[in-house]
């Protein structure tokens, strides 16, 4: 086909049509009558040698055209802003059918995509950093979802991995690491992130979704819903946790004596994250699993402190510390046989928690969600039907 025009003033018209400006308009801009643009447009679509097309738009040129010529369109500065974002990618994709095969992913390739970054973790496979995250401000946060972590944590107990898959309702058993991607509001809510919907393939997706739009921001808000639960239930263990110990008289006293913050805190992380866990899976198994047998807690010397200390762990995970021998604090903390009562305190936090109706709905909440991502029938796509 013969090009309708000099290449220059072709990409013009093709540049303005893609950032969204009307046939009348681009024809006032460029100086050409209305037909002009119709016919430009149709080459880009028909013309047989997609590298002659190709290079015609290519980038270097895009940005030559930006700087000597668009400013004189009389466009306005929206327009302008989007015609200093544009690519060839973009001009490609809107006219040329056959892009794809250029390289371009595919819509297949796309609901892949969407799918991973659909995924909605089990409760208790919840990253602890994204439980105890401090969203200030709206923006998109990314957590890494590491099927390692559980499975050594799981190894530390004693159980056999292959027993309790806790990603078989999610994706499979994942391979590498993921990333959950959330986003808060403007209004302070905590919602799912895909970052493919950025894609433009992905409005040919939802063409090939009847309500998917809908469905798809649902999904995004029940699973943000979902999450704000687990760090709700999470911190109330924690607070649990905390308030049943001398750990918040003990970073009081730490203040006041600069030789216990050297010490081994009498509380750590693990002890509210692996209750928060461990009870989430004990309910979920109903009973079989979660519930660590008391001949897995083991109380060890610690070395390097003084006086001497000693940690309760559970398998290799440090839960708790303790000085061997009562010592001088402030007259409001009493000496307690602190590791024995927290390896109690652990299991019955645990049993406690797995009854509760806040874990019972959690998990409620987490099978609603699943449901909701199986509605989309992404598969469906894939296959072509």
């Amino acid at each position: 086909m013969k090009l309708p025009g000099s290449p220059k003033r072709c990409l013009a018209i093709v540049m303005l049509r893609v950032v969204g400006l009307r046939q009348k308009d681009t024809a006032r801009y460029i100086k050409c009558a209305n037909h002009i643009v119709g016919d430009v447009e149709e080459w880009f679509k028909e013309e047989e040698d997609y590298h002659r097309v190709a290079r015609i738009c290519g980038d270097e040129s895009i940005k030559k055209m930006v700087a000597a010529e668009a400013i004189y369109w009389g466009a306005e500065e929206e327009t302008l802003v989007k015609l200093d974002r544009l690519t060839q990618d973009d001009i490609l994709r809107h006219y040329r059918t056959d892009y794809m095969k250029a390289g371009e992913p595919d819509i297949e390739s796309v609901v892949t995509q969407l799918k991973t970054r659909l995924l909605v973790p089990a409760p208790e496979t919840v990253p602890e950093t994204l439980l105890t995250h401090d969203f200030s401000g709206p923006g998109p946060h990314g957590f890494s979802l590491k099927e390692e972590d559980f499975k050594a944590i799981w190894r530390n107990l004693g159980y056999n991995t292959g027993e309790f898959k806790v990603y078989k309702e999610s994706s499979g058993m994942l391979s590498g690491d993921v990333k959950i991607n959330v986003v808060v509001s403007d209004y302070g809510n905590l919602e799912l992130y895909c970052p493919v919907e950025e894609d433009p393939l992905f409005e040919k997706l939802l063409l090939s979704l009847p309500e998917a739009k809908e469905q798809l921001d649902e999904l995004k808000l029940d699973v943000g819903k979902y999450l704000t639960r687990c760090r709700r239930i999470y911190a109330e263990i924690h607070r649990e946790a905390m308030e049943g110990t001398w750990q918040s008289p003990y970073e009081g006293a730490a203040g006041l004596h600069r030789g216990l913050q050297n010490w081994p805190p009498p509380l750590t992380p693990s002890f509210a994250y692996l209750a928060y866990r461990l009870s989430i899976v004990y309910h979920r198994t109903s009973g079989d699993y979660g519930l660590p047998d008391e001949n897995l807690y083991q109380i060890r010397p610690l070395t390097g402190y003084v006086p001497p200390f000693s940690g309760l762990y559970l398998g290799e995970i440090n839960l708790g510390n303790s000085p061997d021998r009562p010592f001088l604090l402030p007259h409001f903390i009493k000496w307690v046989d602190m590791l024995k009562d927290l390896k109690d305190r652990h299991r019955n936090m645990i049993m406690k928690w797995s009854a509760s109706p806040a874990i019972r709905e959690l998990v409620g909440l987490f099978n609603y969600c699943l449901n909701s991502c199986e509605a989309l029938k992404l598969d469906d796509i894939i296959r072509g039907k």
